[in-house]
């Protein structure tokens, strides 16, 4: 089974959407795109660096340091991106993968769901069980990085954005 964490998160800034959509446009996933695995629409691992996500860095890392309080964390790893499915868009099938850093004995991974959406994300455990994550907006998921997870397949009727990321400690 696996275990997930609902934290409540303040996402006050007005322009967050608009800025996460900029931000993507303007950050490709990684330097070989567009021939690479990710999603056509997935910022590169840089987004909390953005002055424009300062206030969502703070809350992040504070949520996330009040979460693992009792946990020893001398070197802290965050990494960050955002994904935006477009309305009307689908998921043909699952994308099997997990958010593990080298060299980084405790690693959690997370995710904000920034808009309402009908697709979850759906979790693969160590017996191939799997759990589908509902989404709820204000709340931030976080579970060990080592499970495999992917977006739920289907139709959205709406845009689908997210912001994903690592924490190494």
């Amino acid at each position: 089974m696996i275990h997930i964490k609902k934290i409540l998160i303040n996402l006050s800034t007005k322009s967050l959407l608009e800025d996460v959509k900029d931000y993507i446009k303007n950050n490709k996933c990684c330097s070989i795109y567009p021939n690479c695995s990710h999603p056509k629409t997935q910022s590169d691992i840089n987004l909390l660096n953005d002055e424009r996500f300062k206030e969502l860095k703070e809350e992040i890392i504070s949520k996330l340091l009040q979460t693992f309080k009792n946990e020893k964390s001398m070197n802290i790893n965050l990494m960050c991106w955002a994904y935006w499915q477009e309305k009307g868009n689908g998921i043909q099938e699952h994308k099997w993968h997990d958010h593990l850093m080298e060299n980084k004995e405790n690693q959690v991974s997370f995710i904000i769901y920034l808009t309402s959406t009908n697709l979850g994300t759906l979790f693969l455990d160590e017996n191939k069980d799997k759990y589908l994550l509902v989404p709820d907006l204000g709340k931030m998921y976080v579970w060990d990085s080592k499970y495999l997870h992917s977006p739920d397949v289907g139709k959205i009727n709406e845009d689908r954005i997210i912001i994903a990321g690592s924490f190494g400690f």
